[in-house]
């Protein structure tokens, strides 16, 4: 492939041009096509156990050359400058259509939650949403040593910003000890799920594990080195 480059112009926008992504910054020596990141990408979010190494493995194999590991480094380059000019395009996409507001994403991420109707009377129960810790992540002590970059994401609110609820459920557990003693339920006239008029709590609770004191010592230290706490809505979106 013969690559115009024109004067002045870097040749690793040369090469975007061309639809190739340079595996270096500057000076360019090997370049991947966008079209092979784009199906990687995609069979990420499929499979994300598939790794950069078996899909370089199995491309060395369709093209009869020898693997080396030197090409896993290089398209793994290749890949996250990749993802870095998907994400700058995304920001700028959502910039225009006027989608970069503050918490733009909780609150338009599900339109069977978020949407409203004129003069629609408030519901008993606006929303329901289920968050995981991320207890599951064993191997989060091995997985690395700090990396100092910011990784930018309207999934993600900032730790400055969490900070800023961290006593909400202390003073909402002092509230309701302080207010008279009301019943914590509404009666609805609708169907409900099983078990949902027993007197008391199912054995189920006490035999939770993560809900042991043991579990709670060592969840905020595990969340606070992961940093993930997945927030979904009842209908699967994440928010």
């Amino acid at each position: 492939m013969r690559i115009v480059q024109a004067a002045g112009e870097a040749p690793i926008v040369a090469l975007m041009r061309a639809g190739m992504m340079g595996c270096t910054p500057s000076a360019p020596t090997v370049a991947i096509s966008l079209g092979l990141l784009d199906l990687y990408h995609r069979l990420r979010s499929h499979a994300p156990r598939l790794g950069i190494q078996p899909f370089v493995r199995a491309l060395c194999d369709k093209y009869m050359c020898q693997y080396r590991p030197h090409l896993r480094n290089q398209f793994s380059n290749a890949f996250d400058a990749y993802l870095a000019v998907q994400r700058e395009l995304q920001r700028r996409v959502d910039c225009a259509l006027g989608q970069d507001s503050p918490h733009w994403r909780a609150l338009n991420a599900c339109a069977c939650c978020n949407y409203e109707l004129e003069d629609e009377e408030p519901l008993v129960i606006k929303g329901l949403t289920a968050m995981d810790g991320g207890q599951a992540h064993k191997r989060r002590a091995g997985a690395g040593h700090s990396d100092p970059r910011v990784f930018e994401s309207d999934y993600r609110i900032p730790p400055d910003e969490v900070d800023l609820c961290a006593g909400e459920a202390t003073r909402r557990k002092k509230k309701q000890e302080d207010e008279p003693d009301v019943p914590n339920w509404v009666v609805l006239d609708e169907p409900g799920e099983p078990g949902d008029d027993a007197l008391k709590p199912s054995v189920c609770a006490d035999r939770w594990k993560n809900a042991k004191a043991e579990h709670y010592k060592t969840a905020p230290g595990a969340y606070e080195q992961t940093g993930v706490f997945v927030c979904l809505c009842r209908h699967g979106l994440l928010l």
